[in-house]
């Protein structure tokens, strides 16, 4: 399997690039793109929703899950928030920490 992937990545087009994107849990990105620009809605991820069950039971304590905002990335960074900068590397897909606010 891993070697069909790779095959397949190597192909001018093939999955994983920009043109065609893998899907991550049967979703597909370029629907979904195309869906929520045109309804003009902003997409909420139902697998990975902005509530207490994204975060994991028992990795914060109350009071710091208390704590925790939602906030959209345009709304840290309006200038420079952005989902492909240059290239499109398989390290782009990982979650950082913003750290602790207020």
């Amino acid at each position: 399997m891993c070697l069909k992937v790779a095959n397949d990545h190597n192909m001018k087009g093939g999955m994983g690039f920009e043109t065609n994107p893998l899907k991550f849990m049967d979703q597909d990105y370029n629907f979904l793109q195309d869906y929520y620009l045109k309804t003009r809605q902003r997409f909420v991820d139902e697998i990975f929703p902005p509530d207490p069950s994204s975060i994991g039971e028992g990795l914060l304590e109350p009071d710091d899950m208390a704590r925790v905002e939602w906030i959209r990335p345009t709304v840290l960074y309006s200038n420079l928030a952005e989902f492909i900068v240059k290239t499109v590397s398989r390290f782009d897909y990982a979650q950082g920490n913003v750290g602790m606010s207020g």
